[in-house]
């Protein structure tokens, strides 16, 4: 499983101390980061190397596992910008209010089945005789 994250320089003056937030959702598990553009900082951030000139983009692939034990049937991740040089003029970094456009969160729908498995067996081998009592193992799985 993995997002695509851009951010985008829509204003008129280069953005600088971009940093983004990927926030998973409990059930995916994070494991690593596709790009030279952007540090890992270890916490769940990630921090553009570079400044991001006006009108430019900068695409990053992060990617997740699915927890073998997840239950759910949908997992929501969240990206957000938390931290810029301060001249957003439409959003204000790291408030999680996912109507600003510097944050975007993405559903998944997770396929759940269960597959049940019945195995039946005699707890003793024969032979058996008239009246004989017989016992068997059931085992579900």
């Amino acid at each position: 499983m993995s997002y695509n994250i851009t951010v985008t320089n829509q204003g008129s003056l280069d953005a600088a101390t971009v940093v983004v937030e990927d926030r998973p959702q409990a059930g995916l598990t994070y494991a690593g980061l596709n790009s030279g553009d952007v540090t890992d900082n270890g916490d769940g951030t990630f921090t553009l190397n570079n400044t991001l000139a006006q009108g430019a983009s900068l695409t990053f692939n992060v990617s997740y596992t699915i927890d073998a034990t997840f239950q759910g049937t949908s997992l929501t991740n969240v990206a957000e910008i938390t931290e810029d040089d301060g001249d957003d003029e439409d959003s204000t970094p790291d408030n999680d209010v996912p109507t600003e456009d510097d944050q975007d969160d993405e559903t998944i729908t997770v396929d759940q089945t269960y597959d049940l498995a019945l195995t039946k067996d005699l707890t003793s081998a024969g032979p058996y005789t008239q009246g004989a009592t017989v016992s068997y193992n059931i085992t579900v799985t």
